[in-house]
């Protein structure tokens, strides 16, 4: 992703990407959608869970920070950490049917754009924010913790 510079065009962007992996399951046979190895073991239907479950902790992180809540956090202090999530994600949705991975997945944009919208270039962009808005405490910008989700 290009990297943005302010609120807006954060937002662009990421429309931008969403709407190309978005036009990827259309063009793909239903039965293809579950055939493993195409990631590693992951098929396209693992791999659309995984970004649908990372979407949404980040919706629940900034959701619940704007809110006034702390969420709890999973800890993600080492590339094991999000290993280890991975495999639980993995494990979660491993045997759910390909209609209720893409229904989630569709309705996971929607609320992606609600948590981010009202956010400003200040909250995005500026470090010592990043506590307040994500609730992670580390050099980056919200918009980086965002980023990666």
């Amino acid at each position: 992703m290009v990297e943005p510079t302010n609120a807006a065009k954060m937002l662009e962007l990421i429309e931008i990407e969403r709407d190309d992996l978005d036009s990827l399951p259309a063009g793909i046979d239903v039965n293809l959608m579950t055939t493993p190895n195409v990631q590693g073991h992951w098929s396209i239907k693992d791999i659309i869970a995984h970004i649908t479950d990372w979407e949404q902790y980040m919706v629940f992180c900034v959701g619940t920070r704007t809110g006034g809540d702390m969420p709890k956090l999973r800890q993600l202090a080492t590339h094991e950490d999000i290993d280890r999530v991975n495999i639980e994600v993995y494990e979660a949705n491993r045997d759910r049917p390909w209609d209720d991975i893409l229904a989630d997945y569709k309705r996971s944009r929607a609320d992606v754009m609600k948590v981010l919208e009202p956010l400003s270039d200040d909250d995005l962009f500026n470090p010592d924010r990043n506590h307040e808005v994500t609730g992670y405490s580390n050099e980056w910008p919200a918009w980086r913790f965002i980023e990666a989700n």
